[in-house]
């Protein structure tokens, strides 16, 4: 997470995906307290990267260079 910042810096655009190292295993279930903790997490990388590289922003929904190139 103390890292995120940095990441998105050298590597933007890209999807930073948080959260899963709340989950026991690589697809197990989750329930609604291992939801709220993963939301949590994805809160805090977003704080991070306001605090510490506030000239970065988040794309919108359906951002076009977010998509995957369709040839």
């Amino acid at each position: 997470m103390y890292e995120a910042p940095e990441i998105v810096r050298v590597a933007a655009p890209l999807h930073c995906k948080t959260g899963n190292s709340v989950i026991g295993g690589h697809g197990e279930m989750t329930g609604a307290s291992e939801g709220k903790r993963m939301a949590e997490q994805a809160t805090i990388v977003v704080e991070m990267i306001k605090r510490f590289a506030p000239e970065l922003k988040q794309s919108g929904k359906r951002a076009a260079d977010m998509r995957i190139p369709v040839a």
